[in-house]
């Protein structure tokens, strides 16, 4: 299933591009997933609320709505915003 090298050291068979559709995906794919995965998904989503709960948001005046129909609506001229630091 792995090739008769399957045991032995051989660097050189990484050099190869891979065609498979999970050669190179961050966490792995299919049964064998990294188990892992939500914990460090978990611990990313809780590192980014620390960070943004010391902000404080709003609309740029200069803000013009103008919505564009892609695949979800999206603004057409994006999103201005102004980030103001907190007094926590």
């Amino acid at each position: 299933m792995w090739g008769e090298d399957a045991d032995e050291f051989n660097p050189e068979r990484f050099t190869k591009a891979r065609e498979h559709l999970a050669s190179f995906v961050p966490f792995g794919l299919g049964p064998r997933f990294c188990v892992g995965q939500n914990l460090a998904m978990a611990k990313a989503k809780v590192a980014v609320a620390m960070v943004v709960r010391r902000f404080a948001f709003e609309v740029s005046p200069s803000y013009v709505h103008a919505p564009m129909l892609f695949v979800t609506l999206l603004p057409q001229y994006g999103a201005q915003i102004i980030f103001k630091r907190k007094n926590v």
